[in-house]
C-alpha cells in the first residue's frame, strides 16, 4: 500500500490487518517525524535503531537521499523480513540493514518472543518463551566494522537503551550526533534515570518531548552542547 502522507508521499508499506494505520494515514509518532524533518539533511548518516517495519528509515532516506546513508536494525526476524521488504519495494540504494540488536557488547541478548511485533521486549537472559538475538556495539561497527559516524541516531530498542549508550560513548563524545531516544521503564527499572544522566555526563542537553503510560515510556531528543567531550 502507498503511505498518504505529504512527507513522504508515494513509498510503498507493507500493509496487513496488523498494520497500525498511523503509518500509511502519517499520524504515527508525529514529533519523532517532525524532528526528523527538522534536523536531518541531505547527505546525513541515519542510525534507525529498533528500526520495526521501517517507517522511519522510509522518511530519513527521503531526507537524506542518494548521497546519504540510512543504517537500520532490528533484530526480530518477522520485523527484519517486513523492513526488508519495504526498504526494497522503493528502491532505496542509501539504506543498508542489519538483523541484530544493537548493545554494550558483540554477542547475544535474549528478546520476547511474542506474535504482537509491537510486544517484544528485551530481556537479557534466558527465558522459555524467549527469542536469542545477535548484538554488536555501535562503537564496534563504526571503528571496527568502517560503518560511517552518524549525525541523527534514533534508539527505540525496549528496555535495551541503556546498553545501547554504554556501548557508544566514544561515538557520543567524538563525533556527537543527535539522539532521538526513547526509555522504557515499563521494561527495565531505572533505564531512564540512568539513560539521562549518562547523556548529561557525556554533555547532552537531554529535552522530554512525550511521556506515555503513566511514565513508564518517556521520548528525548538530546543534541551535544559543545564538541569533543
Amino acid at each position: 500500500m502507498t503511505i498518504r502522507d505529504s512527507e513522504i508521499d508515494h513509498v510503498k508499506f507493507w500493509f496487513d490487518k496488523n498494520t497500525d494505520n498511523g503509518f500509511i494515514l502519517g499520524f504515527y509518532e508525529t514529533s519523532l517525524r517532525d524532528i526528523i524533518n527538522t534536523h536531518l539533511k541531505e547527505g546525513n548518516c541515519f542510525f534507525d535503531l529498533g528500526a520495526h517495519w521501517g517507517y522511519f528509515t522510509l522518511i530519513a532516506a527521503k531526507k537524506v537521499g542518494y548521497k546519504g546513508k540510512v543504517c537500520s536494525f532490528e533484530p526480530m526476524p518477522m520485523n527484519f523480513n517486513r523492513l526488508q521488504t519495504n526498504v526494497n519495494k522503493n528502491h532505496l540504494q542509501q539504506v543498508e540493514l542489519f538483523e541484530l540488536a544493537i548493545s554494550n557488547k558483540n554477542g547475544s541478548v535474549h528478546f520476547s518472543n511474542s506474535s504482537d511485533s509491537f510486544a517484544n521486549t528485551y530481556l537479557g537472559t534466558n527465558k522459555s518463551d524467549s527469542l536469542e538475538v545477535k548484538t554488536k556495539s555501535l562503537d564496534y561497527l563504526v571503528f571496527n566494522e568502517s560503518l560511517p559516524n552518524p549525525d541523527f541516531i534514533k534508539i527505540d530498542v525496549e528496555g535495551a537503551e541503556l546498553d545501547v549508550l554504554l556501548g557508544s560513548t566514544q561515538i557520543l563524545q567524538t563525533h556527537r550526533p543527535l539522539l532521538h531516544l526513547s526509555t522504557h521503564e515499563i521494561h527495565r527499572d531505572g533505564v531512564d534515570e540512568k539513560c539521562v544522566r549518562l547523556l548529561k555526563e557525556n554533555g547532552y542537553n537531554v529535552q522530554l518531548i512525550a511521556s506515555k503510560m503513566e511514565g513508564l515510556i518517556k521520548d528525548y531528543f538530546c543534541k551535544p552542547l559543545s564538541g569533543k567531550v
